[in-house]
């Protein structure tokens, strides 16, 4: 890598490579320099990236030292933006409590969120941590609606209002039913569903805005439960219906932007069609102010399935596209002709969706498998494979993070 590089990532200032390839949204191959985003566990552990920030943060789930995946045995982390083009390294966020979990998402004033169980404890909680890392006191538990026994913190916007879900009283033989919540200044808020039992609220945008996915109402002519996209508009508005590709019904929103676009997955077949096993998908897009669906496709004609999980404000879009099971499981295993290597980390831009492992250098030893999160500076984090070639195991899962490369420089990994 030339010192020009060098002098203009040192410090992460993107603007320079990052805002040329933003303003010019319709270049055919954007390039990436690819960073390893370090397990705690180092070269025999696993990691996966979900959340990432504008500062260059991000967050995700590793295997600890004396943990491992197949006891699901997975810590939250942090991995902090390197001045360098040194690896990161991994903070575990919750360094003194004992105990699993993942973090699923960072804003821009320092704030980790994810859920986490701890100790012996059979309850899942979501957690907020303010700063770089916490003592067991300074890790705030959201508490679950009145009756429920667990939550889950999805993402946090800058304002630190934090969105996910908690299950509801235990009532008689069935499972507690599970809604989105909104939780701002320690309190809990039903955010309610579109008639139907569940809920989940997945993003926040700046303004409040917040999407997810909840069950419609039961229909006599569809046995199985129908999931659909929502948008709550703010913490005072009612949860309404987005679309999905007909003739399904069902769709699921991942994300929103701070210019209003939204993405997710959408089912493309009807209701009444019976399947045994994971139902097609396709990654979709709602428009701002229409709010009307757009098919994002998918990378390969023999891909079965694919899902948009993250969008910036110039409508990058992000996710993965190939078998439903292996994209978002990310594990252990060395074998390389395992289902789990069956989906590929795309990029989508102005109407065409690229494969990201194209766009990293040839030589870097990566294939990319689901990306989860795009900042506004073009960033992208995610997981993928290490080959053979690199230092570690072959086939091992290990999470990255993307950075725009500038136009001018050379095609090696640093």
């Amino acid at each position: 890598m030339n010192n020009s590089v060098l002098d203009r990532f040192g410090t992460l200032a993107l603007a320079g490579a990052a805002t040329t390839l933003l303003a010019s949204a319709a270049l055919a191959q954007p390039r990436f320099v690819i960073q390893e985003l370090a397990p705690l566990s180092g070269n025999t552990g696993s990691a996966a990236s979900l959340g990432l920030n504008d500062v260059g943060d991000a967050v995700g789930r590793s295997t600890a030292p004396t943990l491992t995946a197949a006891a699901a045995g997975q810590r939250p982390v942090l991995w902090l933006r390197s001045n360098t083009f040194a690896s990161p390294l991994p903070r575990d966020l919750l360094p003194n409590l004992p105990g699993f979990g993942t973090a699923n998402d960072r804003n821009n004033v320092g704030t980790s969120v994810g859920t986490f169980r701890g100790g012996n404890s059979n309850a899942w909680l979501g957690f907020v941590v303010a700063g770089p890392s916490a003592i067991a006191p300074a890790a705030t538990f959201i508490q679950p609606l009145p009756g429920g026994t667990t939550t889950a913190a999805i993402a946090v916007n800058d304002s630190n209002w934090v969105v996910g879900s908690s299950n509801l009283a235990f009532t008689g033989a069935v499972a507690p039913a599970t809604h989105a919540i909104l939780w701002r200044q320690g309190q809990t808020q039903d955010l309610g569903t579109l008639g139907g039992r569940n809920s989940e609220a997945r993003d926040v945008s700046t303004d409040g805005s917040i999407v997810g996915v909840s069950d419609l109402p039961p229909s006599t002519a569809n046995a199985r439960t129908i999931r659909r996209a929502f948008i709550v508009p703010g913490p005072n508005y009612p949860m309404a219906e987005l679309s999905a590709l007909a003739p399904s019904l069902s769709s699921a929103a991942n994300a929103i932007s701070d210019t209003a676009i939204i993405v997710g997955s959408s089912e493309t077949l009807s209701a009444a069609i019976s399947l045994i096993g994971p139902r097609p998908t396709r990654a979709v897009l709602w428009t701002p102010a229409s709010l009307s669906i757009i098919n994002l496709g998918t990378l390969r004609n023999a891909d079965m399935s694919s899902e948009a999980l993250g969008v910036n404000d110039e409508g990058w879009v992000v996710g993965w596209s190939g078998t439903p099971t292996t994209a978002l499981a990310p594990s252990t295993g060395p074998n390389p002709t395992s289902p789990r290597y069956g989906t590929r980390a795309f990029l989508w831009i102005e109407g065409t969706m690229h494969d990201l492992t194209s766009l990293i250098p040839p030589n870097s030893g990566w294939v990319l498998h689901a990306a989860s999160d795009v900042n506004e500076h073009g960033q992208i984090v995610g997981w993928g494979s290490r080959l053979s070639t690199s230092v570690t195991a072959a086939g091992q899962v290990r999470a990255f993070i993307l950075t725009p490369a500038p136009l001018d420089a050379d095609s090696e990994t640093p």
